[in-house]
């Protein structure tokens, strides 16, 4: 009532009390509705005064009270829903910008970096130029190409894949050796490029370049393997800032490709001159190639050296050599074709090609009565070290329709130095098959007594510069006579090389050389010719060979063979 007691409630307790509070009579007697937070015993209540009219009199005030416990309960329950959808849409939000910054790095990675070494690749490198272009960099700077030449050896003796290892390790070292900045590239498998700025004469550039060279001679652990690089470099720097990258490559590519096998240094700057010869190597490359698509293709062909015997001056074998004729440039040196082959990767297609051809040969000397006589065919570390190198020997030979028996395989000592127990197991095979093996140019390496003893081999060809110093005159301070006498305790066949003196010859003789070969017998000769010296008289074809043991009835026994008619001619 106006009084502010109590005339009615749920709680009968409160019946005919007064409310004494003034904060609620000020709401009371204010006559609008309106909300009031108020305690009772420490229990907090939320009220609601609506004013009461009759006849637009107010007769009284309807109180409505609740607790708030219920109301806090609830809206702290909505809070903490609402907290955890916030934080799930959090969440979301941040594992979609995480995936989406996975995602672009991951693309970042896969253009910018190679997989397997981890280096950044050729575009990274593109866009770096394209950078210091724009910002026009005046600091010198160069491109160095580096390949390692020894990744196809390696990779044929361990038959291991790429897996970068090695390049990753040179691209954590090579900027540590340079005071100026420096930065490495992948490229290829076998190759990586190194970004140089900042250096101030070409000599500290050399300087660098060369301490890269001693890096790559170390040893590195690949798989368990100690493996070197032996890397190659091919330098170009940057004196026009227009040129592109691959244009920049191409002249780095231009300068690696014009070192030489015997070459002093491993590094080659870009000239023009470098860019001619790279042109000669290009076309002869290409020439190469038809080659070996087409076999019948006559500018490639194989001429044969005989080697004679000491003891009855008679054929043992013949040597092939191989001698190509390029449409520009005429005959090219079998050193430098080869060795374009081995840059361009074609050793081992054209080694079988050549393979082939002996063999035709040997089947034809076969053929018309002179199977015992063998052909010779040099080998290569590289084809030797092939994973199928057996495998095409055996094939080509019975494609051929010629055994082991036909066939003489020749290996340099080089060949054996860094790989001996590979090629050993390998040539073990070969003689099971009835091939002969020879060591070709034997005292040019220093292969040991004890690795000589263990060889898998039969003859042993003594090097041309232990034949040259042979003059007439006292021979006593020669050591060719030792190398004979260590060759046939040993258990070696003997061939001397490079024999061109008939004094010579007398020295070989009475010293127990078993077989000669050089230019005082004959040279290396078309097959029709060294068909002729099968039938001819060795008299004639090499009288300082012949004199030493044929007596005058065995001249005359060959005089009378001779005269017997016409022969055929293979």
């Amino acid at each position: 009532d106006r009084s502010n007691r109590i005339l009615a409630s749920s709680e009968s307790g409160k019946v005919g009390t007064v409310i004494t509070d003034p904060e609620v009579q000020s709401v009371i007697e204010s006559g609008v509705e309106n909300g009031l937070v108020t305690y009772e015993d420490g229990e907090e209540i939320y009220q609601v005064f609506v004013p009461i009219y009759k006849e637009g009199v107010k007769v009284g005030t309807l109180s409505i009270g609740e607790s708030t416990a219920s109301a806090k309960e609830l809206a702290q329950k909505l809070f903490f829903i609402w907290i955890v959808v916030m934080i799930f849409v959090y969440g979301v939000f941040l594992l979609l910008i995480s995936s989406a910054y996975k995602k672009n790095k991951d693309l970042i990675q896969l253009a910018y970096f190679d997989p397997k070494s981890g280096l950044p690749n050729h575009t990274y490198l593109k866009a770096l130029l394209l950078e210091r272009r724009k910002n026009q960099v005046e600091e010198n700077r160069a491109i160095i190409l580096a390949h390692n030449s020894q990744y196809l050896m390696n990779q044929s003796v361990n038959g291991y894949k790429y897996d970068g290892k090695m390049i990753r390790d040179m691209g954590k070292i090579i900027p540590k050796l340079a005071q100026f900045d420096v930065k490495v590239f992948a490229f290829t498998e076998d190759k990586f490029i190194v970004y140089v700025e900042g250096y101030e004469t070409k000599q500290d550039l050399v300087d660098f370049v060369e301490e890269v060279v001693t890096l790559s001679r170390h040893c590195f652990n690949v798989k368990g393997s100690l493996e070197y690089l032996n890397m190659k470099l091919g330098i170009t720097e940057i004196t026009e800032p227009n040129l592109t990258l691959d244009q920049l490559i191409k002249e780095a590519s231009v300068s690696l490709y014009s070192l030489d096998v015997n070459d002093k240094q491993n590094y080659s700057f870009f000239s023009l001159h470098t860019g001619r010869k790279l042109q000669m190597e290009e076309i002869i490359e290409e020439e190469l190639r038809n080659v070996i698509e087409d076999d019948t293709n006559t500018s490639f062909h194989l001429v044969y050296q005989p080697i004679v015997s000491l003891k009855d001056a008679s054929i043992m074998s013949f040597e092939s050599l191989s001698r190509f004729v390029s449409k520009k440039y005429g005959e090219v040196p079998p050193l430098k074709f080869i060795e374009i082959a081995e840059k361009r990767n074609l050793v081992v297609p054209l080694g079988s090609m050549i393979f082939t051809k002996a063999c035709r040969y040997a089947k034809k000397l076969l053929s018309n009565g002179y199977g015992h006589i063998r052909v010779a065919v040099n080998i290569s570390a590289i084809q030797i070290l092939h994973d199928d190198f057996i495998d095409d020997i055996l094939s080509i030979m019975e494609k051929e329709g010629i055994t082991g028996e036909n066939i003489i395989l020749e290996l340099t000592e080089s060949v054996l130095m860094d790989n001996f127990d590979v090629v050993n197991l390998k040539l073990k095979k070969l003689r099971t098959y009835g091939i002969k093996i020879a060591l070709d140019n034997f005292g040019t390496y220093y292969l040991s007594l004890l690795k000589l003893k263990i060889l898998n081999a039969d003859i042993l060809k003594i090097d041309k510069s232990f034949i040259d110093p042979i003059i007439p005159g006292d021979t006593s301070g020669f050591i060719t006579k030792d190398l004979i006498s260590l060759a046939h305790r040993i258990g070696f066949t003997v061939v001397s090389e490079g024999v061109e003196q008939e004094a010579q010859v007398d020295y070989l003789y009475h010293n127990g050389c078993d077989y000669l070969q050089g230019f005082i017998c004959s040279e290396a000769v078309q097959e029709q010719e060294a068909n002729l010296l099968l039938i001819t008289n060795p008299n004639k074809c090499w009288p300082a060979v012949a004199k030493r043991k044929l007596n005058q009835s065995e001249l005359r026994k060959v005089e009378e063979q001779e005269d017997l008619g016409d022969m055929e001619v293979i």
